[in-house]
């Protein structure tokens, strides 16, 4: 099992502010755009998916 050390400078209450397109999820692509595309962001990913979409 592999961990993360996630460090967000915003407001964790402020999920919207994650969700940019407010569907109450936080996809792949909106991930990204937090944290960069690259590989720790796809394991990062991969050990959040809870419905195995990788969405």
């Amino acid at each position: 099992m592999e961990r993360f050390k996630v460090t967000i400078q915003a407001d964790p209450c402020a999920f919207n502010i994650y969700d940019a397109n407010e569907d109450d999820t936080i996809t792949r692509d909106e991930l990204d755009a937090i944290f960069g595309d690259g590989e720790e962001t796809q394991k990062l990913a991969e050990s959040l998916d809870k419905s195995d979409d990788l969405i």
